[in-house]
């Protein structure tokens, strides 16, 4: 398996744990997610701001190693 497939699997479950299951069961439309984080308003937790970033960067990190080596 590949550095840049295991990058990305590991920033999509490091993503993962951040999730509650009743947070992915839950049935907002995006105008209320959208009017929730405009008023300050987000659920997540301090474990989940820090997470994000991080796998937002491996994920990015990860493709761009999969476009570009060979």
């Amino acid at each position: 398996m590949k550095l840049s497939t295991l990058l990305i699997l590991l920033a999509g479950l490091l993503l993962a744990t951040t999730q509650k299951w009743s947070q992915m069961w839950d049935r907002r439309t995006i105008s209320q997610i959208y009017r929730d984080a405009k008023a300050g308003k987000q659920r997540s937790t301090l474990y989940a701001r820090i997470i994000a970033p991080i796998s937002l960067t491996l994920i990015v990190i990860g493709t761009y190693l999969a476009l570009t080596w060979r």
